[in-house]
């Protein structure tokens, strides 16, 4: 592991990259990167089909209680998403 900032910081950075992985199906780019016009094209967004998957569901709710630990914590992360989200 690098030591940039503890190994709890690179182990959420790790668990946000996997998350955008295109195989999970949890994320998808947003309209502008898969357009390839405009700002933000190297952002994405929650799937809309994952609003009927019990499981992806799940993990959403997982992925907003990391998010709320390294908000809590003060620990900064990169996670992707256009400023609707932020």
């Amino acid at each position: 592991a690098v030591d940039t900032g503890g190994l709890w910081r690179e182990c959420m950075t790790q668990c946000f990259q996997d998350v955008l992985q295109p195989g999970l199906g949890l994320f998808t780019p947003c309209s502008n990167a898969v357009a390839e016009i405009g700002i933000n094209e190297d952002l994405f967004v929650p799937n809309p089909k994952s609003a009927s998957n019990a499981e992806h569901l799940a993990q959403y709710r997982f992925l907003g209680r990391l998010m709320g630990l390294m908000i809590r914590t003060r620990t900064t992360f990169h996670f992707p998403m256009p400023s609707l989200f932020w």
